[in-house]
């Protein structure tokens, strides 16, 4: 659940990005003005940066030792399975079934912890997503979607 979460964060930003392009092309070309926003995180996205690595060291922290090893060797420093499993002197298949339900448990404690904020983080809704579409299509200068 929390990786389709940051996907779809990760593919907003990249909309996002995409629109605001054309924004400012299009305000250069007709002689109007535009702002320059900054690269660096505001304050809210700090704040949720640091909730959510809070959740996070929470969870992993909850893990077993055995777990809680092989999924920081793999996710945080970055080892790849057959040297994590030389390190640990464990076979790749090992490793790999250790990482898998390391993550399942983070999962599953993630998903505990933030509760159903996560369920009606991405709901559809309904008449609002029809207006932003419909603006969208209009400053593209496309026709409306039927």
């Amino acid at each position: 659940m929390i990786d389709i979460a940051v996907n779809e964060a990760l593919s907003r930003l990249r909309r996002f990005q995409r629109f605001d392009a054309l924004d400012t092309e299009s305000n250069h070309k007709e002689g109007g003005s535009y702002s320059v926003e900054s690269k660096q995180p505001g304050p809210e996205d700090q704040a949720s940066f640091q909730e959510l690595r809070s959740v996070l060291t929470v969870a992993i922290d909850s893990l077993s030792q055995d777990l809680r090893t092989v999924f920081v060797l793999r996710e945080v420093e970055g080892l790849s399975t057959l040297e994590t499993g030389e390190a640990l002197q464990l076979s790749s298949e090992a490793v790999r079934v250790r990482f898998h339900r390391a993550r399942q448990a983070l999962r599953r404690a993630v998903e505990k912890q933030v509760g159903k904020e996560m369920q009606g983080l991405f709901t559809f809704a309904g008449a609002r997503c029809d207006r932003t579409v419909a603006q969208v299509f209009r400053k593209l200068g496309l026709p409306a979607p039927q």
